[in-house]
């Protein structure tokens, strides 16, 4: 049952562009998003798996943007599919029931019962198998009926990932209401990219707006390697018809470039390049 702080706290929050602070809330979300489920704080614990990838001269940070979280423990058995795989070890086939959780989560904007989290957790001590090492969730969370419900989950690719790399609510149409902006990392195959995904919430469910390469390397064939960055000011400009990006090519068609080279790209919602 919701007490009305916590009530009063998702209302301001839906209103607001900042992630919610309220630990109370914090705690009845987490809750709905793992039903039955045993939580805790780890209050000395701090994860930071950031990290560095390329050859010198070139290399390509991924950053993760939940570092500052706090980490919870969370016990209960795999729900779906790919907690089931994430859940697995590869060398005793035995499952977990721990995940370690960090997540950031927000109000829905102009819906003051709602909320949007980004949930990453992996469990422990499950070795994994490298397509289900650690999963990335949008939520959709909701109030019906007194209690928390989630209404609609959003995963993102698990094959070979490590860190969410961005994580926030960004006005990019120019109407007031902010887009969910994910970006996350995957690898395998001689592969290590990030993809970032727009997500439109003025419908009061997910819409997928975008979803291109924000980060890529070739391990074994540099064909073409680079980052890009959303330019949010002049993504805004356009009112949400493209988004636009700083683009820093490291190599193309197989030769390092010495200095790289930047440039400016713009998509369409679709992914398409509009210039």
């Amino acid at each position: 049952m919701w007490g009305i702080l916590s009530w009063c706290a998702l209302a301001v929050a839906a209103m607001s562009q900042e992630p919610i602070a309220d630990e109370g809330l914090r705690g009845e979300i987490l809750a709905a998003v793992f039903p039955g489920a045993k939580v805790s704080v780890q209050e000395e614990k701090v994860l930071n798996d950031s990290y560095w990838n390329g050859p010198k001269g070139a290399e390509i940070l991924y950053p993760d943007v939940l570092k500052t979280e706090k980490v919870y423990r969370v016990v209960a058995p795999p729900r779906d599919h790919a907690e089931e795989c994430a859940a697995e070890s590869v060398i005793t086939m035995k499952h977990s029931q721990t995940r370690e959780v960090r997540f950031r989560v927000w109000g829905w904007p102009s819906r003051a019962n709602d909320s949007v989290a980004v949930v990453q957790y992996r469990f422990l001590p499950a070795q994994s198998s490298a397509a289900c090492e650690s999963i990335v969730r949008a939520v959709h969370v909701t109030r019906r009926e007194g209690s928390l419900h989630v209404t609609e989950a959003l995963d993102f690719e698990m094959t070979g990932h490590i860190a969410v790399q961005r994580a926030e609510l960004i006005e990019l149409s120019g109407d007031g209401v902010p887009q969910l902006i994910v970006e996350t990392d995957a690898g395998g195959g001689g592969v290590r990219e990030s993809r970032l995904a727009v997500i439109d919430l003025a419908s009061g469910k997910f819409e997928k707006w975008l979803n291109v390469l924000s980060r890529s390397r070739l391990w074994n064939e540099p064909d073409e390697e680079f980052t890009q960055v959303l330019d949010v000011e002049r993504t805004r400009a356009s009112h949400g018809t493209q988004f636009c990006f700083t683009r820093t090519l490291f190599a193309e068609k197989g030769t390092w470039l010495h200095p790289s080279r930047r440039s400016d790209r713009c998509y369409s919602k679709s992914g398409a390049v509009t210039q």
